[in-house]
């Protein structure tokens, strides 16, 4: 579909999450082995690292085999928005790597805490929110502690009329620039605050604080015009990437395409497209631009709902592109993803 040169790390049975079968295992694999987006340091921050020892990799494998602990755990996650399941699968992986969370005011020892609400005393006793931190780890031997704040980011590189390169959220409401501003400029400032430092236990009030940014995703290049030079300033030279066409373009090259299977992915498939598909997912040439015109064409204008007023306008579609391997079993399809792409309606982005 595209001729882009990609990385290995990004597409087909080469990545380490693909050969998993069980989704929260796979979704798993990837929130720990995906390259981050990032180079590290990122202004003044540390950046994590892809950690690919033997132990990490032993441990998937088993969990594969009995996934019951890591099912169970996904119950507990309050929201099906892709930020709460990433770090819902960090959580698990602490878990098990690190030891029991830290407990206020109970028998834990742990090392660590997470989402820690961190509040300042104002007026009148009525506190003030200053912030929440993701993670924080205690090293009492070394009296150091590690905040790190976790991300996952799925963006799509534009150049404006001026020629200034933006890399935007499917619903033209995010960006990379102004989520690295807040991750590096105030989140991870958060303990620089002396009050901040009292919402920890109280053994760790006086260690040296390090900060790390977590920050995984994909970033999705124009189809249609060569990146800019600027696209690739401060990322990770291995970060996971893709193509985003506009409707008629990628109905076009659909059109002349040998291999024309594909996938609509749902938003919590975003991390990782499923080990097998079920045979009414499959989507064919003639009904792939079906569905995309429906739902990507004639959009409605902002409606009023409740006093509020609602932008129907269509949201960019993310596909898996591959070929079905056999059918097993359960009656599902293998599938083999080949490339992942977005597809925009034809006057994307409104900016």
């Amino acid at each position: 579909m595209s001729n882009q040169t990609t990385s290995d790390q990004c597409l087909g049975n080469g990545v380490p999450w693909n050969h998993y079968r069980t989704t929260h295992v796979r979704n798993l694999a990837w929130c720990l082995l995906s390259p981050s987006l990032l180079t590290s340091p990122y202004a003044g921050h540390k950046v994590w690292q892809v950690n690919t020892k033997t132990e990490l990799i032993d441990w998937l494998e088993t969990l594969d085999k009995n996934p019951e602990p890591l099912l169970q755990h996904m119950t507990h996650c309050k929201s099906p928005r892709l930020g709460f399941l990433y770090e819902h699968y960090w959580h698990f992986y602490w878990e098990a790597f690190i030891g029991q969370a830290h407990v206020s005011n109970g028998t834990s020892t742990g090392t660590w805490i997470n989402n820690l609400q961190v509040n300042s005393e104002g007026t009148f006793s009525k506190k003030t929110t200053l912030g929440e931190a993701d993670f924080v780890q205690a090293f009492p031997s070394e009296k150091k502690l590690l905040h790190k704040e976790l991300a996952v980011k799925f963006y799509l590189g534009f150049e404006t009329p001026n020629k200034k390169w933006l890399w935007l959220g499917p619903n033209c409401i995010d960006r990379l620039d102004l989520k690295l501003d807040q991750l590096a400029n105030k989140q991870l400032r958060l303990f620089e605050h002396p009050e901040a430092r009292l919402n920890l236990p109280n053994a760790w009030q006086g260690f040296e604080v390090e900060t790390e940014i977590t920050l995984s995703g994909q970033l999705y290049y124009p189809a249609h015009q060569r990146e800019s030079a600027k696209s690739r300033q401060y990322l990770n030279p291995e970060h996971l990437n893709g193509r985003w066409y506009y409707l008629n373009d990628f109905l076009a090259i659909s059109r002349s395409s040998e291999n024309s299977t594909c996938v609509l992915l749902e938003k919590s498939e975003w991390f990782c497209s499923p080990a097998a598909i079920e045979k009414s997912r499959l989507l064919n040439q003639e009904n792939t631009g079906i569905i995309l015109k429906q739902q990507l064409s004639n959009p409605t204008p902002p409606t009023q709902l409740e006093h509020r007023k609602v932008d129907m306008t269509p949201r960019p579609l993310m596909l898996s592109l591959g070929k079905v391997l056999n059918e097993n079993n359960n009656g599902n399809f293998d599938w083999q993803e080949s490339e992942r792409v977005f597809v925009v309606p034809d006057d994307w982005p409104r900016l």
